[in-house]
């Protein structure tokens, strides 16, 4: 499995819960159902999973599944990373305000941003997830298609993929990780890493712009991704009530500029829509097209 740059770093920052909350051990064991061992499997060894604690010595479950994964036979998917990041910094923002980064909030900035560090040239793509979201059925494949779409779409390049939400589910080139990880840095005062994220890939500042060069991001229809946490790392609220697997990731759950538009995109997976003419007709997913006929209704997760 060691070798050659792979496809995919799943990129995951981890602290210790109150209670030793353990999120941690169901998120690795998912992703473990997904990753093959069989060496004749096209995702043999493509992708890699980069778990970080920053918090050294005081993640009990973080301790726990490091060992149990560096004795599987998946150990070669997976790289545990230990690292304290800054503690305090010289910003002067009011604590409380859900919409200005407190202390705690800059921290988890510059946790994503050791994360990201540790990730350089790993790999050719690189996705954001957190340690409180499992992966759904088959969604690896799903990554597989739709970063290829993209590719198909937009031939000049793209600056970001939104497969899910919050701070989990956004996709980006591995050439990109390093200038997104000084971005977040940079930015870390004036907004939380989960709107900076959203800001950088739909090039709404002019750094974003100047270096993105025209580059935009795409929002794929469904969410493939699974909250399993109520309590999150970034917000002192319960979290609840967010989609499910296969849903379809829409504003307001995503910011606007970044979802999915039933109203221009209806009978396809992906915004924006305007494939190419080499693009096969039926690749489309098929019930993603059937979806848009009045007598066909969507059973959802929530309708079954």
């Amino acid at each position: 499995v060691v070798g050659a740059m792979r496809w995919l770093t799943i990129a995951i920052p981890t602290v210790p819960r109150p209670g030793d909350l353990d999120y941690l051990s169901q998120t690795i064991d998912a992703f473990k159902k997904q990753l093959p061992l069989d060496r004749t499997d096209p995702f043999y060894g493509k992708v890699f999973i980069v778990i970080l604690n920053n918090k050294p010595g005081s993640h009990k479950v973080f301790a726990r599944e490091r060992e149990k994964t560096e004795g599987s036979e998946h150990s070669g998917y997976f790289k545990f990373i230990e690292a304290s990041v800054q503690q305090v910094d010289s910003s002067t923002n009011r604590e409380g305000d859900p919409n200005v980064p407190g202390s705690k909030v800059r921290i988890q900035t510059r946790a994503v941003v050791s994360m990201m560090r540790h990730s350089i040239g790993l790999s050719s793509h690189f996705l954001f997830m957190e340690d409180d979201f499992l992966p759904c059925p088959h969604s690896l494949r799903s990554l597989h298609y739709l970063i290829a779409k993209a590719h198909a779409y937009h031939p000049g390049g793209w600056s970001g993929i939104r497969v899910s939400y919050g701070l989990c589910g956004i996709v980006l080139n591995g050439g990109d990780v390093e200038e997104v990880a000084n971005y977040l840095e940079e930015h870390q005062s004036r907004r939380p890493p989960d709107h900076l994220l959203p800001e950088w890939i739909a090039a709404e500042t002019q750094q974003a712009q100047v270096y993105l060069k025209g580059r935009r991001n795409v929002g794929y229809r469904f969410n493939i991704f699974e909250h399993i946490g109520s309590t999150s790392t970034l917000r002192a609220s319960k979290q609840v009530g967010w989609p499910g697997c296969y849903e379809e990731l829409v504003y307001p759950t995503v910011f606007e500029g970044e979802a999915w538009k039933p109203d221009k995109c209806s009978d396809d997976d992906m915004w924006p829509c305007d494939k190419p003419a080499s693009w096969p007709k039926h690749w489309t997913l098929y019930h993603a097209q059937k979806k848009t006929g009045p007598d066909v209704k969507w059973m959802g997760p929530r309708d079954k």
